[in-house]
Formats: structure tokens, C-alpha cells, sequence
């Protein structure tokens, strides 16, 4: 499957790299801030919270991580970018129910 703008938060990884930020309103705001522009190859991102830094874990269902980590700071915006090509989808952990059968009484 091709990740793009309409997928690319539903259980992705990817490495961000810090760039400027782009000079129109944002795609979207999700319920933490975090602000998203689709331009087209890639997903730019403004956030203070990214995958594995400060005690942060996975973002929703991804991992998005920083490599610029050394410019970031606690509680600080950070605008970065990561192209759809390569983020990888996470496969999603199915965990196979027993189903218990009951001997019917005749």
C-alpha cells in the first residue's frame, strides 16, 4: 500500500529531519497541536513531542523520530520533515483468539 497524506498516521515509522516551515496554514491540527502539511512527497510536521525523546513512546500508533535530536529542547517546537517513501507501516499485532467450543448436551 502507497503511504501518503491520508495514511501516513495510521501505525507508520519514520525518521524526520528538522526543515523550515512552510509558509501556508497547515493540513491539519491534531488534539495534541501537533501541526501537519502535505507537500506533496513528504509529510512536514511541527510538534514538541517526538518517538523516544524526553519519555516520549510511540506517537498514537507510530514512532516518528527526530534525528536532529541535539536541536531539540523539552516542551520546544520542532518543525521537521520525513518523505512518504520512507515510512514503513507497522504491522499491526493480531493475536489469534482460542475459541473454546462447548460440548453440546444431546
Amino acid at each position: 500500500a502507497n503511504i501518503d497524506f491520508r495514511n501516513f498516521w495510521l501505525r507508520s515509522i519514520g525518521n524526520f529531519t528538522v526543515c523550515d516551515r512552510p509558509e501556508r496554514t497547515p493540513d491539519h491540527e491534531s488534539w495534541s497541536g501537533s501541526l501537519y502539511w502535505d507537500e506533496g512527497d513528504h509529510v512536514v510536521r511541527l510538534a514538541d513531542h517526538w518517538t523516544g525523546q524526553f519519555g516520549v513512546g510511540p506517537i498514537k500508533e507510530c514512532k516518528w523520530y527526530l534525528l536532529d535530536s541535539e536541536r531539540t529542547l523539552p516542551n520546544v517546537d520542532v518543525v521537521a520533515r520525513c518523505n512518504y517513501e520512507d515510512l514503513l507501516m507497522i504491522k499491526k499485532k493480531t493475536m489469534k483468539k482460542r475459541k473454546k467450543w462447548k460440548k453440546r448436551k444431546k
